[in-house]
């Protein structure tokens, strides 16, 4: 959600005090806007907590766009696509259907 939170995940306040503020995820995928979204993270991610990502799907939910959120279960922070093989279909259909026309659609 913020780079600061995630630092004090790892090293509480001597891990946020050596972050700045600011260019966050949370306020990126806010200002998307109505645009398509995929957020994908395990739940055993050791390097940004799980916590993040719910964070992180409603921030974009408030900035008014399409979220669809994947929960890999039992991966961690870069083994997403191998301990759920469906994974790379599920990101497939989002860019399929993300990016289809109206009229390919029907």
């Amino acid at each position: 959600s913020s780079w600061q939170e995630v630092a004090f995940d790892h090293a509480r306040t001597l891990g946020k005090s050596l972050i700045s503020p600011g260019l966050d995820p949370v306020d990126s995928v806010r200002a998307i806007g109505s645009r398509q979204i995929l957020i994908i993270q395990g739940d055993r991610d050791p390097v940004v907590n799980f916590r993040h990502s719910k964070l992180l799907v409603q921030a974009a939910r408030d900035g008014g766009s399409n979220v669809t959120f994947v929960r890999v279960k039992g991966a961690s922070h870069n083994d997403v696509l191998s301990v759920d093989t469906s994974t790379k279909a599920t990101i497939a259909k989002f860019f399929v259907d993300s990016l289809a026309t109206p009229e390919q659609k029907k």
